[in-house]
């Protein structure tokens, strides 16, 4: 029976789509059979060559290319792993990939040589090594591991090996062996010096593990059990070069631990090598007592709710420790009610609770407040920092000064370590440091942030809402723009590309910005300099998405290593994401083709500009399809969330609906659609969408005739789920809605507790997404005026909605007040609930889910006849076995009466 379910859900993908003269419409084949995508790139060292794969949806295997920079020279691998390890040697010669899932190839760029090497599991390369050492493992019963230098081919052979590694310089590796041969469970660790080629024995015991190497090789450290009256200890052992074996870190090191801990892991040595950072985790609790009840007490002084002390209860927490090894002291660094954020080294910022309370009550419960600490890793000293404080705090890659935006006095921060003072580094700046368009009440905690540091900590650079300032954290010099205002003069937002807070940026360099037109959403690179003052220098700018920082869309650029020479990726609405070869980011080269929009029925995005009330000029995106006429009526529906403007030039992949509307899907069938931004005022989040969304529509259809006004269609998801809510119980200008996960009753909201996390629901709706900014107490009517479920008997809208018992974020009993009200007053609604389903959905139910939407919006806005599940319903008992999707032509499409100036 599942089998024919599927046929059919098959078929119907088929023939929802309609053919046209020249392309075919986005289908379910080109969403899981047909669609090729690009995978990552690496470049060589010289710039000269690159390596990228290609694959298509649905399929197992990829496509592996190789290619010169100048396009002069190119060859492709069929049939590789998708999962397929690339490496390009540091001489630049050879590229090592696999060319089946266990045959290993090296291939000679810019010839047509190659060798394959059969039976191989796993492959490594020593990447920052002068000399190309590869290390391979065979399938076979012995557990041979081959070591070779592809320069001179030259070659070692291991057996039993179990687990292999190079360190990070590539001029020694170790070597996990099993003693097989022993017929024992014995394990051993062998170190191979790659410079002088002689391999020692530096361990053997039992299950090894949590091998750690320091960068150059010289030291490694491991855990491995060791029997004592206690029966099997996990120990940590030690070994460097110049000694006999690796030595096992004293008992009495541990026994001076709490002893409610034990060892978890090894996380890294200290950058001098002298340190071991590990983790203490708790050890196992003692079983619950027999014949005792098992109760939650809920009380008024708990500090934080029961649905979240159980949450956490099941997670036993760890613990930042370090080991000295000189003499073996394990110092704990982090104990009951403390964490941290840093990468430590030397010196660790600490932050230790008031009280044991959850964040999202931070902003009315002040145990909240932590104190700020800032602890040595050599001894375990501290200092106070600050007390009650809630600001976020980072400790400079130099570690001279703390770092903090104080979103009160709107400035940034520093207390610098030698000195013991604490200085506002930014007051005599004239400038906003909150986040661009962030309008919840929760905004002013945020700011655009730090985006790195000079040598020596030096300068710290800061990012505002456009430019970057480079200030001095001890007040000497002035701060500088280093954009010199240019990003505010001209709208445009910089970032610095390829920074990194915890490693410093050379003052000497070219800086390499990218670039963000907030007015036509262009997006290219500059640059600028640390130690020249002026405007930065342009490169490209272009309606396409290259990199966006801001947005998380598109790649940084890709540097390769020993040349000035660059990968970018580059995509548009129109057009895939490809690579493109530059040395100067004026002119680039292509080196990808990847382009199958071309073999469908694609779309286009304008930007739209408008009068929203209450706002001003708005920003939204109009999607038309590639065969648009100008002289026909087309249906549209508005989809939704938050602000997607920036999304103008970005390539969306088509794909089901997973809970959003997937835009290609529905742009290729003959619909447009439009997706506004919104910008909210505190309190008043229902009216601000209604706002937007009717100014939009009216806008559209005064402007463009072939908008047709009595077949306009509203979509959105999750938070956009409760715009849905919204608009269907305050507007009747649509012809059908339909919501996926979305909020009707902020009332019982505001009670609950997010069954993921179990932490309250208050913060989310007072101070973050839906931005009440009042206590429901403190404000009743804010709450009822934003709540579609006290305007339900408004209705006139046919909805259709998708919620899921499953869903942890938006409780299924929302979905159940606003159809159990609908469905009683008569109101034409639908409910869709995935018992696999989540916050949305995946998988079958994402192909289900897409199918009925598109029936709903095809009977509502085309006028087709609406499927059975929609004139009949789907009996309980027929669930799993009847999907409805056959079309009902016996029940005609109902009349809808819209009025557009209401």
């Amino acid at each position: 029976m599942k089998r024919k379910i599927i046929i059919i859900i098959w078929i119907l993908l088929q023939v929802v789509c309609f053919s046209n003269a020249q392309k075919k419409c986005i289908d379910s084949c080109a969403v899981i059979n047909k669609w090729s995508n690009l995978g990552s790139i690496i470049i060589s060292p010289n710039g000269k060559y690159v390596a990228y794969s290609t694959n298509v949806s649905g399929q197992k295997f990829s496509t592996l290319v190789l290619q010169s920079t100048n396009r002069k020279w190119e060859r492709e691998f069929y049939k590789t792993p998708i999962s397929n390890m690339k490496f390009i040697t540091n001489d630049s010669k050879n590229a090592i990939f696999f060319k089946s899932n266990d045959t290993l190839c090296i291939s000679t760029l810019g010839t047509s040589i190659i060798e394959d090497i059969p039976k191989v599991s796993s492959v490594k390369y020593s990447k920052n090594c002068n000399a190309n050492w590869i290390a391979y493992m065979i399938n076979s019963s012995d557990g041979k591991l081959i070591v070779r230098n592809i320069n001179n081919n030259e070659i070692f052979y291991f057996t039993n090996v179990i687990d292999y590694d190079f360190c990070e310089i590539g001029t020694s590796m170790i070597i996990k062996k099993s003693d097989k041969e022993k017929y024992s469970s014995n394990e051993s660790i062998m170190q191979f010096n790659l410079l002088n080629l002689t391999v020692k024995t530096i361990w053997e015991g039992h299950n090894i593990d949590n091998l750690i190497l320091y960068p150059d090789g010289s030291k490694l450290a491991f855990t491995s059990e060791t029997q004592n009256i206690k029966g099997n200890t996990k120990y940590i052992f030690f070994y460097q070069i110049g000694m006999n074996m690796a030595k096992q870190v004293s008992d009495s090191s541990f026994n001076r631990m709490d002893d409610k801990l034990e060892l978890s892991s090894i996380l890294k040595f200290s950058k001098d090598g002298e340190a071991l950072f590990i983790t203490l985790k708790e050890k196992i609790d003692t079983p619950h007592k027999k014949n005792t009840v098992m109760v939650d007490v809920w009380s008024y002084f708990d500090t934080r709710l029961q649905s979240s002390q159980l949450k956490e209860a099941s997670n036993k927490h760890n613990y930042l420790a370090v080991l000295q090894l000189r003499d073996e002291r394990i110092i704990q660094l982090e104990h009951e009610d403390e964490f941290n954020y840093d990468v430590p080294n030397s010196q660790l910022l600490v932050y230790k609770r008031n009280g044991d309370v959850d964040q999202s009550e931070s902003f009315w419960n002040p145990q909240f407040k932590y104190s700020i600490i800032l602890e040595s890793t050599k001894d375990g000293k501290r200092k106070d920092i600050q007390d009650n404080s809630d600001f976020l705090y980072t400790l400079s890659p130099s570690e001279k000064f703390i770092i903090y935006y104080d979103y009160n006095k709107m400035n940034f921060f520093v207390y610098q370590i030698s000195t013991g003072e604490f200085r506002n580094i930014t007051k005599s700046i004239s400038t906003s440091w909150k986040l661009y368009d962030s309008e919840q009440p929760d905004a002013i905690y945020g700011s655009s942030g730090i985006t790195g540091w000079t040598e020596d900590d030096k300068f710290v650079l800061i990012q505002d809402q456009y430019d970057i300032w480079k200030i001095d954290p001890t007040g000497i010099i002035d701060p500088q723009n280093i954009t010199n205002g240019y990003g505010r003069r001209n709208n445009i937002v910089f970032h610095i590309c390829n920074s990194e807070l915890d490693e410093p940026i050379n003052s000497k360099r070219l800086l390499l910005l990218s670039a963000f037109n907030r007015s036509n959403k262009y997006n290219g690179f500059f640059t600028t300099t640390l130690t020249q003052f002026g405007d930065p220098k342009y490169l490209t700018m272009g309606p396409y998405v290259y990199y966006l920082k801001e947005f998380g869309l598109g790649n940084a650029p890709i540097k390769s290593s020993k040349s000035n020479s660059y990968i970018i990726s580059r995509e548009s609405s129109t057009e895939s994401p490809n690579y493109f070869y530059t040395k100067d980011f004026k002119s680039f080269t292509s080196l990808s083709d990847n382009f199958p929009e071309r073999s469908y029925n694609w779309l286009s995005s304008e930007l739209i500009k408008w009068e929203t009330p209450g706002w001003g000029i708005n920003d939204g995106i109009l999607y038309k399809p590639e065969n648009f006429d100008s002289s026909k009526k087309y249906p549209i529906i508005f989809h939704y969330y938050n602000k997607k403007a920036q999304l103008l030039n970005a390539f969306i992949r088509p794909g089901f609906c997973t809970g959003s509307i997937n835009i290609p899907w529905f742009v290729s069938q003959g619909y447009l659609v439009f997706t506004p931004d919104i910008h909210f005022k505190v309190g008043e989040t229902g009216e601000c969408v209604r706002n937007t969304i009717e100014s939009a529509a009216n806008y559209l259809i005064s402007r463009f005739a072939f908008i047709d006004k009595n077949r306009m269609g509203i979509q959105g998801f999750s938070f956009g789920g409760y715009h849905t809510n919204y608009l269907v119980t305050h507007t009747n200008i649509f012809a059908a809605a339909m919501v996926g996960a979305g909020y009707s009753d902020l009332i019982s909201v505001y009670g609950g507790v997010n069954k993921e996390s179990g932490v309250g629901n208050q913060q989310f709706i007072e101070k973050s997404g839906i931005g009440m900014g009042l206590t429901l107490w403190g404000s009743p009517e804010r709450y009822i005026n934003n709540s579609p479920i006290f305007k339900v008997d408004k209705v006139v809208t046919p909805l259709l909605m998708m919620n899921n018992i499953q869903d942890a974020a938006v409780d299924f009993s929302q979905a159940m007040e606003f159809f159990n009200a609908l469905r009683r007053l008569g109101k034409r609604v639908w409910l869709l609930q995935y018992d696999d389903g989540g916050h949305g959905v995946l998988g079958k139910s994402a192909i289900d889910y897409t199918i009925r939407i598109n029936q709903f919006f095809d009977h509502y806005l085309k006028g087709t006849a609406a499927p059975r599940w929609m004139t009949r319903g789907i009996k309980a008992t027929q669930k799993g076995i009847d999907s409805g999707f056959d079309l009902d032509s016996i029940v005609p499409p109902p009349s809808i009466i819209i009025d557009v100036a209401n």
